[in-house]
């Protein structure tokens, strides 16, 4: 039976990752910085420099995720040092926990397809410059040149993902969340950011999972990269046109026009990395998105 420490537990991605592997018979082991409400063996983290050690001292595990560290564009640029601090200086933390004590650990380090930025063509290969438009994607390029920092020095057995738009139910925060509390509040339409013509590549949360299996265990541990999205690009217009068909009732949808910082342009991503190991997704958007919407519907909004 395979043994798997999922780092930031208690979040969105996180959260579905435990229930995902203890489903495949995993023993799982999460640990975050707030307790949260799933199955398997849970550790508080209060303090990574001495609490991470310990953990990996304590016990033994094959498999490891780095979903930890901040997931938002917006609070790194309201505060980069606390974006540095959760997604570069933690991470060095960790590899380096892993080099001390647990060189036979295989992680997987969740980065960004933010460390893109604004690409000059699509598709989106994995060699293409990166040009961060953020602090949050200049600090997951800086997490990846220390994941290759200690694959080539050190031999910590270390995979990368690049992360498109991952979304599915439980996700509160960003667009769909976003636009379902204006909805909540009985508003007669919901604003949103940008022209709407902004594009993304959307991937359900249980591909992403099933796509993070197959990198612990076909992937390239000397920090190789893998795009890990749906290959399919969707305007923001043609989203929130799903998402708001599958509210009952349903609600008119407007853009503000404006940029907000940060944010890229148009993203679609190339999969033929990823695809000769043996993924495809299987979700559908039209159907993930009204998994969405119903969850939101079924759980209301006091989620924060």
């Amino acid at each position: 039976m395979q043994t798997i420490l999922i780092i930031g537990s208690s979040g969105f991605i996180g959260g579905h990752l435990v229930r995902y592997f203890s489903d495949c018979g995993w023993t799982v082991h999460g640990c975050d910085l707030r307790i949260g409400d799933h199955p398997g063996h849970f550790h508080l983290i209060q303090d990574a420099d001495n609490d991470l050690g310990d953990l990996f001292q304590k016990n033994r595990f094959d498999y490891c995720i780095n979903a930890g560290g901040n997931g938002l564009v917006s609070k790194s640029v309201e505060d980069p040092v606390f974006d540095f601090n959760a997604n570069v200086r933690d991470t060095a933390i960790l590899l380096n926990v892993i080099r001390q004590y647990s060189p036979h650990t295989k992680l997987l380090h969740l980065s960004s397809a933010a460390v893109y930025g604004n690409p000059q063509k699509l598709p989106i290969r994995e060699t293409d410059m990166s040009q961060p438009v953020s602090p949050y994607g200049w600090h997951k390029r800086l997490s990846e040149l220390l994941c290759q920092e200690f694959a080539v020095l050190h031999a910590v057995q270390v995979v990368i993902a690049r992360p498109f738009s991952v979304y599915g139910p439980r996700l509160y925060k960003q667009l769909f969340w976003d636009a379902y509390q204006q909805y909540a509040t009985g508003k007669p339409d919901i604003e949103l950011w940008g022209t709407g013509l902004e594009t993304r590549d959307f991937i359900h949360i249980q591909d992403f999972a099933r796509a993070a299996q197959l990198l612990l265990e076909q992937g390239d541990m000397k920090a190789g990269i893998y795009n890990l999205s749906s290959g399919t690009e969707t305007t923001i217009a043609d989203a929130m046109a799903a998402f708001t068909k599958a509210l009952h009732p349903t609600p008119a949808c407007r853009f503000n026009g404006q940029t907000r910082a940060g944010d890229p342009l148009h993203w679609r991503a190339d999969l033929s990395k990823i695809n000769n190991l043996g993924f495809s997704p299987s979700i559908p958007f039209q159907q993930g998105i009204a998994e969405v919407a119903f969850h939101y519907q079924q759980s209301g909004s006091s989620h924060t």
